[in-house]
């Protein structure tokens, strides 16, 4: 039997000059990027997506999220939420490791079935954390997965 892996890099805080890209945003792309390239924020912008297609047994996401504010905590969730149908269901969570005052993070993960992920399902995908049992969000996006 295959044992699906989760990868998730322990969070790269990315020191940029102003940010172009809103506080709150977090992009997906299908590959790694380069944070020292001079162009690395106009790069991100175009490899940017909203659908992803399975590469072998899942899906490999990278992500670069503005948080919208310092986490003040040394993790955060990487959470997704079915969206289809009208409903809002919790499909899983994921912890990443991160500086307690990162404003920007980047990171990866591999997802699969086995992890409760479909072909052709839609996610809302939060990065957040639980303070007094509220979930704080600090940054989101969606993404399709396709086959």
């Amino acid at each position: 039997m295959k044992l699906n892996r989760l990868w998730l890099l322990v969070g790269l805080v990315v020191s940029l000059r102003a940010s172009a890209i809103p506080s709150g945003s977090l992009l997906i792309t299908d590959h790694a990027m380069d944070p020292k390239s001079p162009t690395f924020e106009r790069d991100l912008r175009r490899a940017a997506k909203t659908a992803l297609p399975r590469v072998g047994d899942g899906w490999h996401l990278y992500f670069v999220a503005y948080l919208k504010r310092s986490p003040g905590a040394p993790e955060l969730n990487l959470v997704f939420y079915e969206t289809q149908g009208g409903k809002r269901e919790q499909v899983n969570v994921f912890p990443i490791q991160t500086q307690e005052s990162a404003k920007v993070l980047m990171s990866e993960a591999e997802i699969s079935p086995e992890n409760g992920f479909k072909v052709g399902g839609k996610y809302q995908v939060l990065l957040t954390r639980l303070i007094g049992g509220k979930e704080e969000v600090y940054a989101r996006t969606t993404l399709e997965l396709k086959k």
